[in-house]
């Protein structure tokens, strides 16, 4: 239990940390608009020897395609998808009924989109973690552990039984609700 307490705090710290949680309360809903912009973009060019070089750059400029996002998808497809959301990203995650894993990603139009999942299968995950925040709260409120896999299907990381928690699905290509 007081693991559980632990774990929870630290998870609201951090939302807290990175502006998803109002300081006054946890129950605050975060707003629809709550991805910060992007504010930097990649910019590749040759060094002294040929190579490629990539550094940040501070930019205003957006491309078509980022313009536009990634589609974000799952597959096969989550139990249940609202998109998009009505409320914000970390109150939908908190209202997770029980016997579900879920969580939110930014959807190719930048709106917020909310996935629940609760069979024992292995779901594919494409652009998760690529539009606006790479971050997601996901709330683990069932009796198995969610594991996230790399390309490679090895474990990154998992979330036990009852846990919320910050997950960077940028480097997770599967996850898996099966113990």
């Amino acid at each position: 239990m007081k693991a559980t307490l632990i774990r929870r705090v630290t998870a609201v710290t951090a939302l807290v940390a990175v502006g998803l949680l109002s300081t006054g309360t946890t129950t605050n809903a975060a707003t629809p608009d709550d991805t910060p912009p992007r504010t930097d973009v990649i910019q590749v060019a040759a060094g002294t020897d040929g190579t490629p070089t990539a550094t940040p750059q501070a930019s205003n400029e957006t491309t078509e395609a980022e313009a536009a996002g990634a589609l974000v998808t799952v597959s096969p497809s989550a139990e249940y998808t609202e998109d998009p959301l009505r409320i914000g990203r970390v109150a939908w995650t908190q209202r997770c009924p029980a016997s579900r894993f879920c969580t939110t990603q930014a959807g190719s139009g930048n709106q917020n989109i909310g996935f629940q999942f609760y069979k024992c299968t292995e779901y594919a995950l494409t652009n998760w973690g690529v539009n606006g925040d790479r971050n997601s709260l996901v709330y683990n409120n069932q009796n198995v552990t969610v594991k996230y896999l790399n390309q490679r299907h090895a474990e990154i990381q998992s979330t036990p039984p009852g846990y919320f928690e910050i997950i960077d699905f940028k480097p997770v290509w599967y996850i898996s609700l099966c113990n």
